[in-house]
């Protein structure tokens, strides 16, 4: 039974921000999932076989035998001193001095994000954003009634911005990538209007090729000398890293700002689950960075096949971009292309699963682009999905049929 789509009995009272809240468009499309005929670019899923299996059940072993913590209780809402210092320690690693007392940690990064909205925008203070976005971060931003400002708009005249949001590396769903100029830009646009950074890191340990860019609290961190006083917040997550069900994300800031931020994490939750925490903490100490080394080498590879087959397979009137890193590829269709209703084909006639695109933006104007994760499929099974999706646009939706492009990725 899928519940998502119901709706409650009329006898029933909803508050008006439940009633406008609408179905998660990644979670319907996720419902197919379980189905063996279709090959799915969907979600933003890592490969499952390349799940540190052992080492997570060895970790839990342990955090469970451990007697000088009991993991079992209620624990600190700020997290688990353990794993604080072990995140504390990663992000120091990564160019952010700082402390455990500068963590938080929370179910997953999304929750860091809702988290991060409940203190620093409401229906007064409007929140900016890319356009497209991450799809999770615009419906904690609708369903809180938050007013969304598009970066390139002009400067709204009834609502002031109280907080930025962006995923500066391997943006969700295009892949962008934010230059270091750009992250200065927004620190600076922040100084003078006088709102926070939230800095979505979700994807920034999947880096394929190039030089790491600072993150902007580290760039926050140069320019103030110290993390405190800073005005960004680092959102990060396991979750792409070592597996999403640890459910384990963490906010990184100056001790000011997480103050408010605890006090909403007391509220929402009382703590993460302190079993996965203490796990987590040892995780983060035994091999971590080994195992990102593989899912780097995998997922490259993944990302070079599926951008050989668009070149090789797709209409020349599709476009896309090659990524640095992250999980997807974003494509772009003739604008007069619908890619919901070329989803309701695919899933019948090819049984293949994508993400359509106007489900990322904050108008929701735009229906000609759809996003793909590289990262689920193998090479064979990935090919053999791009194969059908491309045949449906020509056989059904009337683009060309495929001619050979130079390079992977197609046009730039």
């Amino acid at each position: 039974m899928n519940f998502v789509n119901r709706t409650p009995p009329q006898s029933v009272r909803v508050s008006q921000i439940a009633s406008e809240l609408a179905p998660n468009a990644i979670r319907n499309v996720l419902s197919v999932l379980d189905r063996p005929d279709i090959i799915s670019f969907a979600g933003g899923i890592p490969d499952p076989t390349l799940f540190p299996r052992e080492r997570i059940r060895h970790a839990f072993a342990n955090a469970l035998e451990d007697s000088g913590s009991d993991v079992l209780q209620y624990g600190a809402s700020q997290g688990h001193p353990d794993l604080r210092q072990a995140l504390a320690e990663h992000m120091a690693a990564r160019g952010v001095p700082c402390g455990p007392e500068n963590i938080l940690v929370t179910t997953g990064s999304q929750q860091a994000i809702e988290l991060c909205t409940r203190v620093f925008a409401d229906r007064e203070l409007s929140v900016l954003v890319d356009s497209p976005s991450y799809l999770g971060a615009l419906q904690v931003f609708r369903g809180l009634g938050v007013p969304m400002v598009e970066f390139s708009d002009q400067p709204p005249g009834a609502s002031s911005p109280g907080m930025a949001y962006v995923v500066p590396d391997f943006a969700n769903p295009t892949g962008y990538t934010l230059s270091e100029d750009q992250r200065l830009a927004l620190l600076g646009r922040a100084d003078k209007e006088g709102f926070v950074v939230i800095e979505d890191a979700a994807y920034t340990e999947l880096r394929y090729r190039s030089q790491r860019t600072k993150s902007i609290l580290q760039l926050d961190c140069e320019r103030t000398g110290a993390i405190e006083g800073t005005r960004t917040l680092y959102c990060g997550t396991l979750s792409k890293t070592l597996a999403p069900g640890i459910r384990i994300g963490w906010v990184c800031a100056s001790t000011d700002l997480l103050t408010l931020l605890v006090r909403q994490k007391e509220n929402a939750d009382l703590l993460t689950n302190p079993i996965s925490q203490a796990a987590a903490a040892r995780l983060l100490g035994d091999g971590f960075d080994t195992h990102v080394d593989r899912l780097r080498d995998v997922y490259s590879q993944r990302l070079d096949a599926l951008l050989e087959a668009i070149a090789e397979l797709f209409p020349a009137e599709v476009e896309c971009r090659r990524p640095d890193g992250g999980m997807f590829v974003w494509l772009t269709l003739p604008e007069h292309m619908d890619t919901e209703a070329i989803f309701a084909k695919s899933i019948q006639a090819s049984k293949v699963a994508y993400v359509p695109g106007r489900e990322f933006f904050s108008r929701q104007n735009q229906r000609h682009h759809l996003r793909l994760n590289f990262t689920l499929n193998p090479e064979p099974k990935a090919r053999d999905g791009l194969k059908r999706l491309a045949d449906l646009l020509h056989d059904e939706f009337g683009l060309s049929r495929a001619v050979p492009r130079s390079g992977p990725g197609g046009k730039a």
